[in-house]
Formats: structure tokens, sequence, C-alpha cells
């Protein structure tokens, strides 16, 4: 089972995600998929980033259409 760190910026972010509307549950969902290393479902259209030096290695998952974590 894998730990995540999350960084100050990722916090900053969250609040105002929850502030805007985002639904908490919905994260916490996906985070906790990841943790234990189980593949995410399609409705989330996981998918490695491409054609980007600062995001090299990475993948992307829709949470909301308009809500994304990298």
């Amino acid at each position: 089972m894998l730990k995540p760190e999350f960084s100050g910026q990722f916090k900053r972010d969250y609040k105002l995600a929850i502030k805007r509307g985002c639904d908490p549950k919905k994260l916490e969902e996906v985070i906790t998929l990841l943790c234990n290393e189980q593949p995410l479902p399609e409705a989330y259209r996981d998918h490695a980033l491409t054609n980007s030096r600062n995001y090299k290695d990475m993948r992307e998952c829709h949470i909301e259409p308009d809500w994304l974590l990298v």
C-alpha cells in the first residue's frame, strides 16, 4: 500500500475545489484506489501525459470533466 504525500499547492487547490462545489469524496475514492495500487475505472479516463518535459512519466485522470488529478 502506498502512502500519499500532499504538497502545499495540492492543499490549496483542494480547498479551492471544495469552495467551487467539487465533491471531495470523488477525489478520496481515486486516491484510495491509487494508494491500494488498483486500476482506475474507465470513467476516470486515466492516461499518460505526452509532449511535455515538465510532466514526463506522469499520468492524469479526470475526476470530473473540469477537475483533473496529475
